[in-house]
């Protein structure tokens, strides 16, 4: 369970960094945002 909960907080944090770079647009967002998940949750961000 616990492993869920940190899981979750992880993918959260990703999708705020995200929003934070697509809210002064430097990146295209939905590619950032798919490309950011990934290496989330493969644990390199």
């Amino acid at each position: 369970m616990k492993d869920q909960v940190v899981k979750s907080r992880n993918i959260y944090m990703c999708i705020h960094k995200s929003n934070l770079v697509f809210n002064s647009n430097i990146l295209d967002a939905e590619l950032f945002v798919f490309y950011a998940s990934r290496l989330c949750l493969m644990g390199y961000w």
